[in-house]
Parts: structure tokens; sequence; C-alpha cells
């Protein structure tokens, strides 16, 4: 199985239990300590007492946390039954950037940038970037060892998307030394684009989302840092309206069929419903190893020329597929739950000509279940 980490740093590899509990931390901004579980809505619109709808694939018990990610599109009702909950949370850094990410004008044009595979080793990658091609033809391509650092700064800001995909890496002793992994100059090693970099100098005065599609891209240790220091928080800062990352480590299969159904249902429109979709599709809609390997991989691969990156990559889906012969093969939290959306996530009309006055109505009256919920 392929991950899109480097060897850099691989925080909680071994300890896997408490990598999780840092990054539902994270989504919840906790900086104080959570009493009760954290239950995640899942679903889109509907009803509470729907098992489904939930995370855990049970109702919120007294106590619990429970996070229902904000949206024009999310109603969530509540038929019968008493249920009292700690608190019911969207995490965005602060009202400050929220209101600083509503107030950029981004209808003005710009380019499609696709940043990939910079490290050239990564198969599924390479798929991604082919369905890229198709789905943007007029875009700016920066891929295996084009894609460097002095290039990628240089063609950002004029991006309205920027797409990356490859490595990333975190640093839990300096969170600023986390960063993007890229192309050496003239063929040399990989050179690492930091978050200390991307704060001192990436103008993004274009981007209405950038997406950051490698391992561990928007995770932090909040015991480390008395700010939200990571590198959407830097992409945010360096402009963009909205940024989607990582959690923690991505399978490469995975987050590339991801991806490729983010962008068919973002299509310059609202980031939070297109993620949250493609998350449902994948664990949801991909039924068994069958259903992987003769609907959706070769419906994938269609738009990859070379022969041998096909062959490569239909044996590794094959092996994967092999281990979820009557079972959806993503359903596990570990492949669709890591993608978070960060800043700004709704579409154009949100995103544009908003005081920080109405970012913050706007926010308070999208969430649709009050703290305590009775009858």
């Amino acid at each position: 199985m392929q991950w899109r980490c480097d060897s850099y740093v691989k925080l909680g590899n071994h300890f896997p239990f408490a990598k999780l509990i840092l990054a539902f931390l994270v989504v919840l901004g906790s900086w104080f300590s959570a009493k009760g579980a954290t239950v995640t809505w899942i679903g889109g619109s509907g009803d509470w007492n729907t098992t489904n709808n939930w995370s855990t694939h049970a109702l919120p018990a007294t106590g619990d946390n429970v996070v229902i990610g904000v949206g024009p599109s999310i109603t969530v009702t509540h038929t019968s039954g008493t249920h009292s909950v700690n608190s019911i949370q969207n995490y965005t850094p602060s009202l400050s950037v929220l209101g600083r990410c509503a107030e950029r004008d981004r209808k003005v044009s710009g380019d499609r940038l696709v940043v990939a595979n910079p490290t050239g080793d990564l198969r599924f990658t390479d798929v991604e970037v082919a369905a890229l091609r198709k789905r943007y033809p007029e875009r700016v391509e920066l891929w295996r060892s084009a894609a460097t650092k002095e290039a990628m700064f240089a063609a950002a800001g004029s991006s309205r998307l920027l797409h990356y995909t490859g490595h990333s890496t975190f640093n839990p002793v300096d969170q600023l030394d986390s960063g993007l992994l890229l192309a050496g100059d003239q063929g040399g090693e990989a050179d690492l684009l930091t978050l200390r970099e991307v704060f001192a100098g990436l103008n993004l005065r274009r981007n209405f989302l950038t997406v950051l599609n490698g391992c561990e891209s928007g995770m932090l240790r909040p015991d480390m840092a008395d700010e939200y220091v990571t590198l959407p928080s830097g992409f945010l800062y360096g402009g963009a309206v909205c940024v989607v990352s990582t959690l923690w480590s991505v399978h490469d299969l995975s987050a590339a069929l991801l991806m490729d159904r983010f962008h068919a249902e973002w299509r310059g429109g609202e980031t939070v419903s297109a993620l949250r979709e493609a998350a449902r599709w994948l664990r949801q809609d991909i039924r068994d190893g069958a259903s992987l390997m003769t609907e959706i991989l070769p419906e994938f691969l269609k738009n990859v020329d070379d022969a041998t990156l096909r062959a490569k990559c239909e044996e590794s889906a094959r092996a994967y597929a092999a281990r979820h012969p009557n079972t959806p093969p993503f359903a596990s939290p570990v492949h669709w739950a890591p993608f978070i959306a960060t800043g700004l996530a709704y579409g154009d009309q949100q995103a544009s000509g908003s005081t920080v006055d109405q970012c913050r109505q706007e926010k308070a009256q999208r969430i649709e279940v009050p703290r305590k919920v009775t009858e």
C-alpha cells in the first residue's frame, strides 16, 4: 500500500490511536480537554435520529461533543426524543480569519495551477493528474521535475485554483518546518517548501481554492502552539479563500479517487458540499472489490496513455480489492475522514462582497441545531 508521506517525519505512525485522537482535537479546535466522545455528522440534510448520519453509526449520547459542518445546504431536523450534548461546533481558525476570507474579491479570473508528483514516485498521483488534464484543458501544470519551488512561487500569484498532489510532511518539533515536497533544481534532491517560506513569500492574490493532497498537510499539535499554525493557515495568510488538506496519512489510491470525485462535484462552486459528497461516494458507492476493479478503476484510468503506468495501477488496485471481496473497500474513516476544508468553504456568492459582520451572522445562522436539543 502506497502512502503520500515522506520519510522526513512520520508522527504517530507507531501510535495510530494517539494520532487519531489528536486529529479529532484539531477538527474541534479544542484547546481544552473535551468531556464526552466526539461524534461527527457525516450525512447531508437529514434527521438527527438516523444513526447512519453519524460517524459512530450511533446517536450522540448525553455529554458528547457533536461536530456538524456548517453550510447553506445542510438542514438537520429533530423529530423525536430528547438529547443533551456538551457542544455542537464547527471549526475555522478564527472569526477574524474567516472575515478576511469573506472580504476577498475572487470574482476575477485566474489560472488553474496543478503542482503534481514532484518526486515522481506516486503512481496514482499521475492518474489523478491525467484526470485533471482532461477536466481542466486550460491550466498551468508543474509536473514532476518541473514542480520546483521557484516555479510554484512564480505561478501561484495568478492561480484561482491551486491543486498540489504529492508528498507533504509534518514536523512536530517545529511546525514552521512542516511543508510540501517539491522537485529539486536541475534534477537534484527533493526540496521542501516549508510553512515558514509560505508565510514569508507566497502571494495568492487571486486564489479561491487551494488543495493540498498529501499526508498530514493540515495537521498540527495544539500542545506545541499558541495559535493555529498549519500549512492551511499559511496558504490562507497568503491569500487563499479556502484550503482543503488532510489530518493524517492518506493512501495514494483512495486519495486520488476522492480528489477526482471532488473536482467533478466542485466545478468552481461550494467546496464544503463537494468535499462531503466526494467522501460519501468513496465510502458508500464503491460497493466492493469487484466494483472497484470493473466499474471505478477503468473509468479512472481512461485518460492514462502510459501502458506501463496503467498496468502497475491495475496490479496495485487488484491486490487491494482482493482484501475486500464483499465489503466497501474504502468504508474505513482512514480513507475519507482526513480531508477537511479550512477557511470560507462556500460558493462565489458567499466568498465575495461580504462584510465581516455578515460573514459572522451567516455562520451563526447556518448552525441549525441548537446546543441542547429537546422536544
